[in-house]
């Protein structure tokens, strides 16, 4: 069961990581920075930005999408010891969570300081997914430390497999 708790917890942060590179490609496109020669559009470092945060909430939904298959073909098997995968499949969802908020960090560095008003839509997505991120399932040094006993061939240390 907690694989496919992972995956359904892990769609808002999909949506986040989502919504803040949607909202930070238009933010750019209008936005100068005070004291600046330019729209932020034109500036490499924000495009660079923009483009990791992009391709990091990518990879976390493939990622995403990969683990689910995975988790619905686990819960399908009638094997009796699953929990090297299982941790797998975690840390895998976890490690994707991680990137979503790295994505949604890297639009707010991209926009500058004004990302952080109470109104601005990227300071909620950046609020809400920290959160996410907080949830013990995705705590990725946790599972990380799972799936490296598993793969040592040691067994979990923790009830969360």
């Amino acid at each position: 069961m907690l694989p496919s708790l992972c995956v359904a917890a892990a769609i808002p942060a999909l949506g986040a990581a989502r919504g803040a590179v949607d909202s930070c490609r238009e933010r750019l496109r209008s936005y100068v920075k005070i004291g600046a020669n330019g729209a932020t559009i034109d500036k490499p470092a924000a495009q660079m930005r923009l483009a990791r945060a992009d391709l990091l909430r990518r990879s976390a939904e493939s990622t995403v999408r990969r683990a689910a298959r995975e988790a619905v073909a686990l819960g399908a098997l009638d094997e009796p010891d699953q929990t090297g995968e299982r941790i797998r499949v975690r840390a895998e969802i976890a490690h994707a969570v991680a990137q979503c908020v790295d994505a949604v960090r890297g639009c707010c560095e991209a926009v500058g300081s004004s990302v952080h008003a109470l109104s601005h839509p990227l300071q909620r997505a950046l609020r809400d997914i920290q959160v996410m991120q907080s949830h013990v399932v995705y705590d990725l040094d946790g599972a990380t430390e799972l799936h490296g006993r598993a793969l040592v061939g040691l067994p979990p240390n923790s009830m969360l497999t």
